[in-house]
């Protein structure tokens, strides 16, 4: 039976506004040998998939340097220390990202996006009725593009390639069980 390691001791060996890289020496229960590992201590995040009255998805087109790419994904960011929930979190994102708000949401339940060297916890949202209300206020860092797709749409943009961020495919396929379990909403 698998069971937990037993932790010996941790530091932090790099900090920063986004992430802490901690190591922590651990003794393994099946062989009683320590092993050092990293981790990346990150903030909580939220990620939202927002329908419009046509049923349209919102996605943000954004440059990422860490694979040299623009990406295809659902708006999203990190849980400040100002925010009172995480569902605060998605309204503020949404609304920061696209200048687009919903009163109607959902919650589609939380993921770890990569526990073997992150500890964050990723909380997905359904927006129904989306609507545009401003223009976005991006920060500093960002530089977004949004575009509507169809339901379909996104299926054929998953399976030619052209969605491969992970937090956005795993709230989708959130996204899939709650359509399927709530179908009057559809």
């Amino acid at each position: 039976m698998v069971k937990p390691w037993k932790e010996i001791d941790s530091d932090i060996e790099y900090s920063c506004n986004w992430f802490s890289v901690q190591r922590t020496r651990l003794l393994s229960p099946k062989n009683n040998v320590e092993h050092n590992f990293h981790h990346l201590l990150q903030h909580d995040c939220v990620n939202i998939i927002a329908l419009t009255e046509k049923k349209e998805v919102l996605t943000v087109h954004q440059y990422r340097h860490t694979i040299d790419r623009i990406s295809l994904e659902t708006p999203g960011g990190v849980i400040d220390a100002s925010d009172p929930s995480p569902l605060d979190a998605a309204k503020r994102e949404l609304r920061e990202e696209t200048g687009y708000i919903s009163d109607n949401w959902h919650v589609l339940g939380t993921f770890h996006a990569n526990p073997a060297v992150m500890n964050n916890t990723c909380h997905s949202f359904l927006a129904l009725q989306a609507r545009k209300m401003a223009d976005p206020d991006l920060d500093l860092t960002e530089d977004l593009e949004t575009e509507l797709i169809s339901l379909p749409g996104i299926v054929d943009r998953i399976e030619n390639g052209d969605i491969t961020h992970g937090i956005t495919l795993a709230s989708f396929l959130k996204f899939e069980f709650f359509r399927i379990k709530n179908p009057e909403l559809f």
